[in-house]
Order: C-alpha cells, then sequence, then structure tokens
C-alpha cells in the first residue's frame, strides 16, 4: 500500500520525502509546515487582541454605566 504524503502531517511528509530522494518535495512540505506554524501563531495572537478589545469594550461600557 503506498503513503499519501498529502494525508501526513507536513513534517513527516517532508521527512519521507527526504528519505526518498525527493528534495523539492520536501522542500515544499517544509514551506507548508512553516506556513501552518505561521498561521497558528496568527491565530493565536488575533483571538488575544479580540479578548482585549472585549475587555475594553466591557471596561468602557461599565464606566459609562455608573457615570
Amino acid at each position: 500500500m503506498p503513503l499519501d504524503l498529502l494525508t501526513m502531517p507536513a513534517p513527516d511528509a517532508e521527512r519521507l520525502a527526504y528519505s526518498e530522494g525527493f528534495t523539492g518535495t520536501a522542500q515544499l512540505f517544509a514551506r507548508i509546515d512553516e506556513l501552518q506554524r505561521a498561521l497558528g501563531e496568527a491565530i493565536a495572537e488575533n483571538e488575544s487582541l479580540r479578548d482585549e478589545l472585549m475587555i475594553r469594550k466591557w471596561e468602557d461600557d461599565y464606566r459609562d454605566a455608573i457615570e
């Protein structure tokens, strides 16, 4: 049964591609891994900023309500 690189996590597919001598394919999987990692970091940062903005809005609404 052949292995399907597209169903593997990018780092595993990269290692397998290198081991089989497909350096160009391995480099693409390495890039995919980098992009997935960057996307995860961007999503986390976005969620953090969203939470911070919500807290500020609640604080402002509270201040307005007690004034």
